[in-house]
């Protein structure tokens, strides 16, 4: 069952939910796959963040969210990188021992 859907998650989602092991981020760099993995645990963040307004949750209009997608996804490959290269940075000054 893994075989058939590890290719498909990988091709049109980018990560892979797994009852009672977590979530399988993946991605063509390290960067792109880390940077999905931001992303999806800020929008779980907003979604309980608003659920537990105990409030009706209004969804966004499925049009606004795909556009909103594909925008997100058109500098990827750039935007991912710059974020992991600045922690990169940052213990490469302040945890060097990192590396080894």
């Amino acid at each position: 069952m893994t075989e058939r859907l590890l290719p498909e998650a990988r091709s049109r989602f980018g990560c892979l939910f797994m009852k009672h092991h977590g979530v399988m981020v993946l991605g063509p760099i390290i960067a792109e796959a880390w940077d999905d993995l931001y992303d999806l645990e800020r929008a779980a963040e907003v979604q309980t963040l608003a659920l537990s307004t105990g409030r009706q949750v209004i969804p966004v209009d499925p049009a606004i969210a795909e556009a909103t997608a594909r925008q997100m996804r058109a500098g990827d490959p750039e935007s991912a990188r710059l974020p992991l290269s600045a922690i990169r940075r940052i213990l490469d000054r302040e945890e060097p021992a990192y590396r080894d």
